[in-house]
Order: structure tokens, then C-alpha cells, then sequence
């Protein structure tokens, strides 16, 4: 089972003060951290079918996000890997 308050506990201690250009391991660090194991991708943009098989679930982009939701961009213009982020309670991180 899921642990989000390790997994956000864990991505608040570790959160670098600017990008570091390594979202997709940052997010997957943590999630594992609250015991959910991934598999790696090369590019963030490619993480949701390992989200989906982990038993995470799409939601509603509605603006209210719990902590520990995760959020998959695909690529674009200047970033071909996309993004990849995870909500801690009061922003993405």
C-alpha cells in the first residue's frame, strides 16, 4: 500500500531550491519512497503507464490537488522528455 505522507515527506526533504532537470527521478524517488516501486523511464512524458500499472488513477484537472497527486506533461516545444511533478499540500514540486 501507498504511503504518500512518506512519499511527500520525501520529496520535501530532497526538493532542490531550481531545477536540476531531473523531474521524472526526483517524482519516482519519492513515490517509492512512500513504497510503490516504478519502472524507470528515460523521459518523464513516459511515466504513466507505470503510474497506471502501480494502480494510480487519472484525475479531474480541476485545480484542487491533494498531496501526493502526480502529474505527467508530455513533451514540448525545447523539452522533448516532458515533466513530471508531484503536489505537496501547497505546490508542485
Amino acid at each position: 500500500m501507498w504511503n504518500k505522507g512518506k512519499a511527500v515527506m520525501h520529496l520535501n526533504a530532497n526538493a532542490k531550491s531550481k531545477s536540476a532537470k531531473k523531474c521524472a527521478q526526483f517524482t519516482r524517488e519519492a513515490i517509492e519512497a512512500g513504497g510503490v516501486k516504478l519502472t524507470t523511464h528515460n523521459s518523464a512524458k513516459d511515466y504513466g503507464s507505470s503510474l497506471s500499472a502501480a494502480g494510480f488513477v487519472p484525475i479531474a484537472d480541476t485545480g484542487v490537488y491533494s498531496p501526493g497527486d502526480v502529474v505527467v506533461i508530455n513533451g514540448y516545444a525545447g523539452n522533448s522528455y516532458g515533466h513530471m511533478a508531484m503536489f505537496n499540500g501547497s505546490h508542485w514540486v
